[in-house]
């Protein structure tokens, strides 16, 4: 469809111009000013859209993990807390929408009006062509019928551009995730050791904590030696951190200090 509009829009420009070049100067002059309004209310769209798809993402986290933990939220009696933490953020998801639909709204409309302007300046030109005898009154109408089926196919334009501009908004944090680049390279290009025969892992004065949790130390000076061919079992209640310290020798994490 928008490719059929685009066509369209250029077909009827080069008729108009065929019945009348000097009211097709005119459109031309008097419609480039929807390409400014584009251009800014398109970002704004796209910002927008960007914030709308934020606070649903944050919506549907709240949702998940209240539902996944029910059994949680029944037994510490917090339904009260997780429904004013669902509406506060329902809120804000109904605010974004707010603004999505004033931007598309002034977006459509400002471009009705302008073109609505440019229709009256037409008119207005050609009865002082049709005064000097340069166009005849089926000519005028013609033009103006070429005129509206312009406009009709740049609101048909716009509407696909203002999905487009939704589009990018919702995908941009997919495409940041997609380009990130991890500190710890597990793709390959450098090849890995040789595996030895006899070989020993060795934690020294380990210090770490969750890059969420900077109030939580997991690792206090944790030192840790293993040999060859020997056997070691992490003792602990939960949240000491045994499954801490193997993320670390996964190489998971990196500890705040220590080797």
């Amino acid at each position: 469809m928008l490719i059929r509009a685009v066509i369209t829009i250029i077909v009827t420009i080069g008729i108009d111009a065929f019945i009348s070049w000097k009211l097709t100067l005119v459109l031309v002059v008097t419609v480039s000013p929807i390409s400014i309004l584009l251009r800014l209310l398109g970002s704004y769209v796209q910002e927008v859209s960007t914030a709308q798809q934020k606070r649903k993402a944050e919506l549907n986290q709240i949702t998940e993990e209240a539902l996944t933990n029910l059994r949680t939220v029944k037994a510490f009696s917090t339904e009260a807390f997780e429904h004013e933490k669902f509406l506060a953020t329902n809120h804000l998801v109904f605010t974004e929408g707010k603004r999505y639909a004033w931007a598309m709204g002034g977006l459509v409309g400002g471009i009705q009006l302008c073109f609505g302007g440019c229709m009256g300046v037409i008119v207005i030109y050609a009865s002082w062509l049709y005064e000097d005898g340069e166009i005849s009154i089926g000519d005028i109408t013609a033009f103006l019928l070429y005129m509206i089926q312009l406009m009709m196919n740049f609101m048909i334009t716009t509407g696909a551009l203002g999905n487009f501009y939704k589009l990018l908004g919702a995908s941009e944090k997919i495409i940041k995730m997609m380009q990130y680049e991890p500190e710890i390279n597990s793709k390959g290009g450098s090849k890995p050791a040789q595996p030895k025969e006899q070989g020993e892992l060795e934690l020294k004065d380990i210090n770490f904590h969750y890059p969420t949790k900077p109030d939580v130390q997991v690792c206090k000076s944790v030192s840790i030696k293993v040999k060859s061919n020997q056997v070691v079992a992490l003792v602990g209640k939960s949240g000491c951190g045994k499954s801490s310290i193997i993320a670390l020798i996964e190489r998971f994490y990196n500890p705040q200090s220590g080797q």
